[in-house]
């Protein structure tokens, strides 16, 4: 068994009452403590640690680390954070002769699962075996399994790492959610390169301003290792105006589509439903790839993660064949098999400017309609969705749902969702998400594009305080199939 010295793992921490303590096990929750644990006391966005410390003690705990000298039975170590100092104590037990694998992380308000998959498919193809850890899966090189939030907590990250290295993985690529990056669950995974997406609204719920969220999504320069680069995508306006808020310390390697000055740009070739053509232009060569991902924000997470490995050292031959070698991101503008003479796309779209984008794209590649139906999620940010409902007017066809509605009412969010659409958008209305996908393919004439948005490869929907077993993808493709029956083929 590992054993660790407070003394040694927070030299600047204050001991009260004693000289220091062992520790062998920690948790921060005081429903866990064993005898002989260590109690982490954190302050939530519920509740606070501290207030929980007696319980801790009760139950067993040796020593406490806080935030504030706290009146106790046992030793306290009081240190500036109480999540950075269960972040470190996390990943020294789990990695007591230190951390082996080389992490990137990729953070950013839309595009983080599709650029951590292609990052991780150009690693692959460069012979070397790669984990991930994101929104859709946490894969440990060898199998994977279902994710059930973008960045696990603290103490999961480090057991995740270590199922890695028991596997043999040497490399992995993970999400770092702006909710990660405030709570410091990352803070003691370094990394050897760092993403920057793009930063437009969302999750103002938690962080209650957009200078607050932003600060948030550049506190991933801080889990940096020395000299390692943030590859920001200066596409994006926010993402252009960084150089000032960041550190002269940190390294900054930029990259933009669509002919920004950068480091690194990339411009799109050519189009079509199925693929687009993309030439990449790296400080050092220029790569023409061929991306089965359709649309310019693929485009731009294409050029970050090139120029993630491309920091990494990978060769120019494994980045272009890990680009081309990634068939689909599930619930990411993922194409539906289809008969029928309409193609009919999922996204994951539950920003207003992801919403946008992809009714953007979608309409580059048909030539008829493009009908977008999406709602908005429930006891989340206000704020965004009327602007969601404006996003989504760029469409021909308008089809306003149920999300995940938790405790609010359906109706209330489809109605502040179509407060934010002009006059001349008639939206149709269906709060049942299964009925609205139906009713947003029949809509489809030859030649259209249908685009289901919000829940992409999400597998329930939350009602109320329920998770019922739902998928947009297996939704509509039962609708698709109904359409293509021949009972409905000779009642057309």
């Amino acid at each position: 068994m590992t054993v660790l010295q407070s003394s040694r793992l927070y030299p600047t921490g204050r001991i009260l009452g004693g000289s220091g303590f062992e520790i062998r096990r920690v948790t921060a929750d005081s429903r866990d403590v064993r005898n002989g644990d260590v109690f982490f006391a954190i302050r939530g966005t519920v509740t606070d640690g501290h207030d929980c410390i007696h319980d801790a003690i009760q139950a067993g705990c040796a020593g406490i680390v806080a935030e504030r000298e706290v009146q106790a039975s046992i030793p306290v170590c009081v240190v500036d954070c109480s999540r950075t100092a269960f972040a470190r104590a996390c990943m020294a037990l789990a990695f007591p002769n230190g951390y082996p694998p080389v992490s990137c992380g990729i953070t950013g308000t839309n595009g983080k699962t599709t650029t951590t998959w292609m990052l991780r498919s150009i690693i692959e193809q460069s012979g070397v075996q790669c984990g991930l850890l994101g929104t859709i899966q946490n894969h440990n090189g060898l199998e994977s399994v279902p994710a059930t939030m973008t960045t696990l907590p603290a103490d999961q990250l480090a057991t995740a790492f270590q199922t890695m290295a028991a596997a043999g993985t040497t490399h992995c690529v993970l999400e770092v959610s702006s909710h990660a990056l405030d709570q410091r669950r990352a803070a003691a995974v370094p990394l050897s390169a760092a993403g920057l997406t793009n930063i437009t609204q969302d999750h103002l719920d938690y962080h209650q301003t957009r200078d607050a969220y932003i600060e948030s999504k550049l506190q991933i320069a801080d889990l940096l290792e020395p000299g390692a680069p943030l590859i920001l995508n200066t596409t994006n306006d926010v993402c252009g105006q960084m150089n000032d808020r960041l550190s002269c310390s940190t390294p900054v390697i930029t990259c933009a589509v669509g002919g920004r000055p950068a480091d690194n740009t990339a411009a799109v070739v050519r189009q079509n439903h199925r693929s687009q053509n993309v030439r990449i232009t790296l400080s050092h060569t220029e790569l023409d790839v061929r991306l089965k991902l359709i649309g310019r924000h693929n485009a731009e997470n294409a050029l970050l993660a090139a120029v993630m490995a491309d920091a990494l050292r990978i060769a120019p031959e494994h980045i272009v064949s890990g680009l081309e070698q990634l068939e689909s991101v599930p619930g990411r503008l993922q194409r539906l098999r289809t008969d029928q003479p309409y193609q009919v796309f999922v996204d994951y779209a539950h920003t207003p400017d992801a919403i946008s984008h992809a009714v953007s794209t979608v309409r580059e590649c048909v030539p008829g309609r493009v009908i977008c139906m999406f709602g908005a999620g429930g006891n989340r940010d206000v704020s965004k969705r009327p602007l969601m409902g404006q996003a989504a007017a760029l469409a021909d066809v308008c089809v306003v749902t149920s999300d995940n509605p938790r405790s609010e009412s359906p109706h209330e969010i489809i109605d502040q969702i179509i407060s934010g659409m002009p006059a001349t958008c008639s939206p149709l209305v269906e709060p049942d998400r299964r009925t609205a996908i139906q009713l947003a393919i029949q809509q489809a004439q030859p030649g259209d594009a249908v685009l289901i948005c919000g829940k992409g490869h999400e597998s329930v929907q939350i009602v109320g305080t329920q998770r019922h077993e739902f998928n947009d993808c297996l939704t509509a493709e039962a609708v698709l199939k109904e359409l293509s029956s021949p009972r409905m083929r000779y009642s057309a």
